[in-house]
Formats: C-alpha cells, structure tokens, sequence
C-alpha cells in the first residue's frame, strides 16, 4: 500500500473565492467543435425584426432579445431540456447556455410567455431556417409525410363522456349553492368571520373554474358523439373525452394502450432529412393534412414537390386527386398487381383452379384487386368471370367532401368455388367504386413501374424523423394543453430538430 502522505494529487485551477484571473473568459470552457457555437452563427443568419417590432423598449426593464430565448428554446429541445424551470436552471447552471446567453439569465415565466406568445414570428423563423437547410444541403423534389401519435397534457383516467360530465357538473352546482347560502348567512352576522368568507369565496372560485373545464369538455363529448353516432347508428357508444384537454383523443398509442393523444405530422425531405412541413390535425385523421402541406412547401421553396410518399393512412381518394391536379406523383402502397392470377387477358374467362391461392386478399376474404373492372361495359368482373351488375350509388363524407359511390354486386354467389375466400356474412359479394378510383388506377401503374423502389424511402425517413423525436428527445408527451398552443409547441420541435441537423452537418 502506497503512503498517502507522499501521493500526489491534481492541484486546483480555480479558486472559489477568488476572481478569475486575467485572461480567463467563458469562451475557454467551450470547445471549439461544441454545437452551440453552429448554433449561434446559424441563429444570427436570421431576420429577427418581426420578433423585435412587436416589443415596446419605452417602459419597464429593458427586454432580453428574442434572438437569445428562442435560441434558448431552440437548443434547450435539442439537448432534452424543454421545461420552462429546467431552462431557467441551466441559464445559471450550464456553460453552453451561460456562453450562448452571454451571461444573462431568464426566469421560468418569461420563459413559458415566449414559448406561446410569438406564433406568427415562429412559423417565419421555421420558414428561414427551412430555406437555410435547402440552401446549404439541397433537396426540394422527394417528400415523405407520416404520422405518429403524441400524449396530450391530460390524464388517462380522467376522460368522461357527456353523461357523466353532467352529472358531475350537477353536483357542483349543489355545492356552489350551498357556498353561496352560507356566504349569505355569513352577510347577516354582527360580526362574520373574515377569514370564513374568504375562504367560501376561494371555493367558489374554485368551483366555478371547474365548471368552465367541464362544460368546455362537455361541448366536444356532446360534438363528437353526434359524428360517431352519424357513423355507428344506434349502438353507438359514447365518446369519452379528455377532461383537463378536450382538444386531445382517446386514441390507441403506437406502442400500444390507449390514452389522450394528439397526432402530429410531419412532411420530410427525403434527400436530406429536414421536416419541410409540421401539422396537427382535429382528431386523429392525418390523411386530411395533404393539401396544406403541399401548399406550405411551395410557399416556402417556390416550387411544389415532384412526389409525395405516404402509406395507407393518407391514401385517401381526396388525397390522389389533389397531388394528380398539382402535377405531384403520389407513391403509397396500392393493391396488388404483381404474380396477380385475377389479371387476365380476357376477364370472363375463369380463373385456373391452380392459381387459386394466388388471388390477393385482404384479411382473410379476397382483394378488391381481385376484381377487374370493365370500362365499355361499366361493370366489375369477378375471379369467376361473372358479371357484378350496378346495384346501387350512394353519398358519403370524405375529408369534408362528399364523394359519390357505386355498389357492384354479383348474383349467385352460393354455389361458386370462391365462396368461402370470397364472402363474409353476405350472400353476395359487392365492390365500391368512387370517383377517385382512376387516381388509384394511375397509383397503381406507377408502383408497377418503379414506385414500389422508390416507396422503401418512406420509412428511414418519416419513421425515423419521429423515433429520434421521441427516443432521442425523449419527446412522448405534450406539455401545453389545448390544440392551438399544441401546434405551437410542435412547431418548435421541428424547428429544433431542423437547426440541429444544420448545425451537425456543418460542425461535420
């Protein structure tokens, strides 16, 4: 064993008490190479007028610059800092935020204004540095856009549908009417107790801001049961809805579960990464974000994209035509066409008893791919050859537009070969047919003929964007409530993560 009193050991650099000496700066305890001076240059490229324009510098202290608190916001997301008291301590705690402040610091609730209060200023300074990433990496043809599901600031259990919010509503307006008798008895003593009606006052204040919560979650459980009851019929069930963020959903979560959720999407540039375009519908229906987006990036760049991917949940009918009309060629999984047996060079002859397990499915009954539709004739032609007749046409909603469609049905079902991979429940099988079913047709040519390599870009990049959101950001729950302030805080994770891969790119 060694002799402690002979050891050596390191020698102190600073003193506590001591001031630094002469030469010392903040800007020695950075690294040369360390994110946040990229950051800091990409930040000062940025027009920030809008942002200053809108403060009054006559009265009270003087403001910190919005350069510092949105940059602060900005790389806070990117270092898996988000809380406005968490930001505050690293402002005084850590040495890139102290040298990137330059020594100032900002309390939690400055903190948590700006993060809300400067909407239309953040789309801008999205849209800069959006313009800085295809300036200095490219891109600006491919896209890819997708989905993901996102916790809303609202606890699972207590979610409430109409019913029982007003039934709890009810029992706060007997415990309101009995503060307010004894507040009046308080009003008739000699002497009333000052602090007893204080405090009654204090809990019907209390009450009162509940009830605003519940008839605000009543209103949208009431809404959205009307919708489900329209779809469902009858036995529709009530719709149970978030009570301290009734703009969220009860919705199954990606990793499983259900619980309040909101769902985010994104629209990336598949040759360089960067999120082009953020949204968070009404809802759960992604698909109807398309057009905004498309729009949104032509806004942005001055030209519209060459192609969009997507899979299955934004392959709506509204969707292909939207993308067909603006020139963009849509790739997204489509049914089967390859090693089809259905497509034949002469649709009335039966398929080979051979090929029938080759027949595409759809779950566990046959495909509408399977399925060949006549154009001359206006009719569908089954694996069979048999002829499936209109039968009737109908109305239906889709994305907010009403969409014709035309039922096919074929007769004598029962005795065919098929029957069993073909029919459930019904005695004859039917095809639907919309108006939007030659958008599919062109889809379909398309994958045939080169999309489906084109498609394998998808997922790396839409998938990916939202795994390094949620895994490495540790980003899975929202922390503002009501869809507005949502959108606004998802507009500052994407800009976060845009200006980090900027920042990467150039520091590499």
């Amino acid at each position: 064993m060694d002799d402690l009193k002979t050891r050596t050991w390191s020698q102190i650099q600073l003193d506590r008490e001591a001031p630094f000496e002469q030469g010392t700066t903040l800007d020695l305890f950075i690294e040369e190479d360390n994110l946040i001076r990229t950051y800091d240059l990409l930040l000062r490229e940025i027009d920030w007028s809008i942002w200053e324009d809108t403060y009054e510098l006559q009265k009270g202290q003087p403001p910190i610059k919005p350069f510092y608190i949105a940059g602060l916001l900005l790389y806070g997301i990117s270092e898996r800092i988000r809380s406005s008291r968490d930001l505050e301590k690293a402002t005084r705690m850590r040495l890139d935020f102290m040298w990137f402040l330059e020594g100032q610091t900002i309390d939690h609730s400055t903190i948590c204004k700006f993060r809300i209060k400067f909407e239309s200023q953040l789309k801008d300074l999205s849209k800069q540095i959006k313009i800085i990433a295809q300036n200095l990496l490219g891109g600006g043809k491919s896209y890819s856009t997708d989905g993901t599901r996102i916790r809303s600031n609202s606890s699972r259990h207590g979610a409430r549908t109409a019913k029982s919010i007003e039934k709890k509503l009810a029992e706060l307006d007997k415990n309101l009417a009995t503060n307010l008798e004894k507040m009046a008895i308080q009003d008739t003593l000699e002497n009333p107790q000052k602090a007893t009606i204080e405090d009654l006052n204090n809990a019907t204040n209390k009450i009162n801001k509940q009830k605003e919560v519940l008839e605000k979650a009543k209103k949208v459980a009431i809404e959205r049961d009307i919708v489900k009851q329209k779809k469902d019929g009858k036995k529709a069930k009530s719709v149970r809805v978030p009570v301290t963020d009734p703009d969220s959903s009860i919705a199954k979560n990606k990793d499983g579960g259900y619980a309040p959720n909101y769902t985010p999407t994104t629209v990336i540039d598949n040759d360089t990464g960067i999120i082009m375009q953020s949204d968070i519908p009404e809802g759960s229906n992604e698909s109807i974000t398309v057009p905004n987006a498309v729009i949104e990036i032509e806004d942005i760049l001055g030209i519209k994209p060459e192609e969009l991917l997507f899979d299955g949940g934004f392959k709506a009918g509204t969707n292909l035509e939207f993308l067909d009309m603006n020139g963009i060629q849509a790739v997204a999984p489509i049914f089967n066409t390859e090693n089809n047996p259905a497509i034949r060079d002469d649709a009335r002859i039966a398929v080979l008893e051979s090929d029938y397990e080759q027949l595409p499915l759809y779950g566990k009954s046959l495909d509408k791919s399977a399925f060949i539709y006549d154009k001359e004739d206006e009719l569908y032609l089954c694996p069979m050859g048999q002829e499936m007749l209109l039968s009737k046409t109908a109305t239906k909603k889709v994305n907010g537009k009403d969409v014709k469609i035309q039922y096919y049905t074929a007769q004598n079902c029962a005795d065919c070969p098929l029957a069993k991979q073909c029919l459930v429940k019904a005695k004859n099988r039917t095809i639907t047919r919309d108006e939007y079913e030659c958008y599919r047709d062109k889809l379909a040519e398309h994958m045939k003929n080169g999309g489906n390599k084109t498609y394998k870009k998808r997922a790396p990049n839409s998938e990916g964007g939202f795994a390094h959101i949620k895994g490495n950001l540790y980003i899975r729950q929202f922390l503002l409530r009501s869809l507005n302030k949502v959108r606004i805080e998802w507009e500052w994770i994407c800009s976060a993560c845009n200006i980090r891969k900027i920042a990467r790119y150039l520091t590499i």
